[in-house]
């Protein structure tokens, strides 16, 4: 399955225009200060749990073995979630990058093509470096380590069989997934 996240019929100057308007919305001023740490989507998680799912409400997330369908190549969430120390996992189309890392950037060459590496490039030269920085002085102050499991990032169409075993979650959810699928 082709990643959604390269559409072909997408010309390049909207492709370039989007890029602009990211780069503009990150290098507002006030998203400098603002938490990294996605506490309103674990708080929704937690409130999701006990509402649904009532045998787990005295053990809430933290007990749960969770999935994130779509990380993206930034996998923030999914490895704020894991250094927390919530049992948690996620698969993706696009193999994930974090921080600037060559050898990760190549394998993002060959798996995914030219436009996802230079995507992939640019964003991990200008911010995943100060990102993951901000992560981990974010995981201290609740005296919290940075953690990121490889083995937890699985790479592949969620609807393969092949990378978990059946009802092996209790909880799973999908955050910025659905807009990029015609």
């Amino acid at each position: 399955m082709k990643s959604a996240s390269n559409v072909d019929n997408t010309t390049l100057i909207s492709k370039i225009s989007y890029s602009f308007e990211l780069l503009k919305m990150r290098l507002k001023p006030n998203n400098s200060n603002s938490q990294i740490i996605p506490w309103n989507d674990i708080d929704e998680y937690e409130y999701l749990i006990k509402k649904y799912y009532p045998e787990a409400a005295n053990n809430g997330l933290f007990q749960q073995k969770v999935l994130e369908i779509g990380y993206g190549a930034r996998p923030w969430r999914l490895i704020c979630l894991m250094s927390l120390g919530i049992d948690a996992w996620g698969v993706d189309l696009d193999k994930p990058v974090y921080g600037f890392n060559f050898f990760r950037l190549l394998g993002v060459l060959r798996n995914n093509g030219i436009e996802r590496f230079s995507k992939s490039f640019i964003r991990g030269l200008f911010f995943d470096i100060h990102d993951l920085k901000k992560i981990k002085k974010e995981l201290l102050i609740h005296g919290k380590q940075l953690k990121i499991d490889k083995s937890r990032l699985k790479v592949g169409n969620a609807a393969d069989e092949e990378h978990f075993e059946a009802n092996s979650f209790s909880f799973a959810f999908s955050e910025d997934v659905f807009e990029h699928i015609p």
